[in-house]
Parts: C-alpha cells; sequence; structure tokens
C-alpha cells in the first residue's frame, strides 16, 4: 500500500445512506431547549440542555418503534453519567479518571451490545462539558451551581427523545411502525474484533488520563474523547490512523472558521440557530467524510465553550488543537505498540489470527 493510496484516503469521501433525518432530528433537538431558555433570559442553561440533543443521533438506522424503547436506556446512562462528573467535578484530579472510566464502561456496553455510532463518545463529552461548567473558575472550569445545569440537561434530552418519536403521533405513520417485526431482545456479545478494539480504547484511555492530568479536568475529557473516537470506528489499523489524521485535520480547520465566525460576536437566539445548522452539517456528512464533519463539529464547540465570562477565543483554540493533537497521538501510539507487539509474538508456519492492519 503505498503512501499516495494512504493520503488519498484522507481526503476522499465515502458512500453514506440517507442522513438528513437524523440530521434534522438533532437540529431540532439542540434548537428547542436552547432558544426556549434564552428567550426566558438564561442563555447559559439554554446552551447546557443542547448537549441532551445528542441523544437523538443513536440508533438512527433502526425502526422508530425499536428507537423508542431503548433510547430511554441511553438518555438514562448519558444522565448518570453526567451526574457523578458533576458531583465529582470540584476534584480534578478525580474527574479525569472518572471520565474515562465512563468512557471505557460505555465503550464495553455500546459494543456488546451492538449500538452503533456514535458509540461511547458522548458518554466522554457530556460529562466533561457538566463537569468543566461546574469545577471552580481556579481549575479552569465555569463555577456554576450543578442542580440547575443537571436540571436542564434532563430537560434536553427529554425533549430530543420526544423529537425522535414526535412522528408516531402521526397514525399512518404508527401503523406503519406498528407493522416492523419488534426489536431483538437486548443481549451483549463481544467477538474477536470487538475485543481488539475494546483492548486499544481501554489501554488509550489510561494513558489518556494519567498524561492529560495535568492539563485540568476542564481540557483532559477532550483528550479522553478524541481517543474514543478514533478508536472505537474499527478493527483496522490503517483506516484508524487516517481517521486520527482526519481529527487533528478537521479540528484545525474548524477551528479558523471559529475564529472567523468569533469576530462576528453572535449571541442570543442567533447562536442556538447557527448551532443549530452546524450540528445538522455534522450529521449529513460524517459518513461520508469523518474529518469533514470535524470541521463543523469544533466550531460547535467552541462556540458553547467561549461562552464562559474572560475566556479568550485565541486560547481555547490552541488548547482544543493540542489536546486533539494528544488524543489523536496517543490512539496512535497504541496501534503502533499492538503492532510490535503482534509482529514479536508470530512465529513461521504457527496458526494465528488475519492481521488487522
Amino acid at each position: 500500500m503505498g503512501i499516495g493510496r494512504e493520503l488519498r484516503r484522507v481526503v476522499e469521501f465515502r458512500p453514506s445512506p440517507r442522513r438528513w433525518p437524523i440530521a434534522l432530528n438533532g437540529a431540532i433537538a439542540l434548537a428547542l431547549p436552547a432558544v426556549t431558555l434564552t428567550l426566558a433570559g438564561q442563555p447559559t442553561l439554554g446552551l447546557v440542555a443542547s448537549n441532551g440533543a445528542f441523544l437523538a443521533l443513536y440508533l438512527g438506522d433502526r425502526p422508530l418503534l425499536h428507537r423508542a424503547r431503548r433510547l430511554p436506556l441511553i438518555g438514562a446512562g448519558l444522565f448518570a453519567s453526567a451526574a457523578l462528573a458533576v458531583l465529582v467535578a470540584p476534584f480534578p484530579v478525580l474527574t479525569t479518571v472518572l471520565i474515562a472510566a465512563i468512557a471505557i464502561a460505555a465503550a464495553v456496553l455500546t459494543v456488546g451490545l451492538r449500538v452503533g455510532p456514535p458509540g461511547s463518545v458522548f458518554f466522554a463529552m457530556v460529562p466533561g462539558v457538566m463537569a468543566s461548567m461546574v469545577a471552580p473558575a481556579e481549575d479552569g472550569g465555569a463555577g456554576l451551581d450543578a442542580g440547575p445545569l443537571l436540571g436542564v440537561l434532563a430537560l434536553g434530552l427529554v425533549v430530543a427523545y420526544l423529537v425522535v418519536v414526535a412522528p408516531l403521533a402521526v397514525p399512518a405513520v404508527l401503523r406503519r411502525a406498528r407493522s416492523e417485526p419488534p426489536p431483538a431482545p437486548l443481549r451483549f456479545e463481544v467477538g474477536r474484533e470487538s475485543r481488539i478494539v475494546l483492548t486499544r480504547v481501554v489501554v488509550a484511555l489510561a494513558l489518556a488520563a494519567a498524561v492529560s492530568i495535568p492539563l485540568g479536568s476542564h481540557r483532559s475529557y477532550w483528550v479522553v474523547v478524541t481517543v474514543v473516537a478514533v478508536l472505537q470506528s474499527g478493527i483496522h489499523r490503517r483506516l484508524t490512523t487516517v481517521r486520527a489524521a482526519n481529527r487533528i485535520l478537521g479540528t484545525v480547520l474548524g477551528a479558523g472558521i471559529f475564529l472567523v465566525v468569533a469576530l462576528i460576536d453572535l449571541d442570543g437566539v442567533v447562536l442556538i440557530l447557527v448551532l443549530a445548522a452546524l450540528q445538522f452539517c455534522v450529521e449529513l456528512v460524517i459518513v461520508r467524510h469523518y474529518g469533514l464533519a470535524l470541521v463543523f463539529i469544533t466550531p460547535l464547540a467552541l462556540l458553547v465553550a467561549v461562552r464562559h465570562p474572560g475566556v479568550s477565543a485565541g486560547a481555547v483554540v490552541a488548547e482544543r488543537i493540542l489536546d486533539t493533537a494528544l488524543g489523536a497521538v496517543l490512539a496512535v501510539v497504541v496501534l503502533v505498540a499492538e503492532f510490535v507487539l503482534e509482529r514479536r509474538a508470530a512465529r513461521p508456519g504457527a496458526g494465528r489470527d488475519a492481521p488487522v492492519g
């Protein structure tokens, strides 16, 4: 496999199923609670509530009644993860370790139960965002009260669920949904490939937690998110490395777009509508090109981050790029270490599993 082919993989587009319904769900689920709370004079709480919109992105390839029955379990998991992170937010080291542990547990469950994308990513991101909002200002947090934040997150999760299941209120849609076969019972199963992926994730997350503790919990969670996002994508090392490159490149380009948008100083309902549009674009293109999706994800995340008083847009951009690069490098280090150990363990003529490169 030549270097040219590897470079083309970074920019090539993949086939994608129809994505606009789930993209629209995500955008509406983000906008509804955020706009409502912003109009009520609580723009910060509106941005926190928008995190609940991530629930609308799960199980997008499943029948509607299936989603209606399973999404509450995912929503409960997201809320519980956020509540645990908020509980330990005053202790930065413990927060970093907890978020990494939550990400590991979520990776095992989402893989074993075949939840599919976005997998465990938001089980690291949502607790990280919530902890950074509650953490004391001297630790890089916003120092806000935990109670209202958890309350509006719950509101955002409920709104996202209602947005997804709203079509069932139409009789024709409900009849068609009932004609679908019922979902299979939940069954936890981890095969060989899944074990390999999970082993990589666990090792990389342990490294990420240890290495990123000095950064503070308001930054270390993004290192954890990057590791999970890169490694949970599949077993093949080359494709996973391409995903790491896309993560870095997309983050850099997206940060540049954010800096341009930040000069306009968006606020209020206009800001929420821009965030919803970015969310729509992310879900529309994420299957076709992961790096392009990061171009939209990055300004979406940064536009929320700079809402804290005294936060410099330039400093946030620099931190986000460095944290992303650190997470991506750790993921690649684990892949390289695995390759080296695999080669050392190989013996001529010995039976062994097919390579995963």
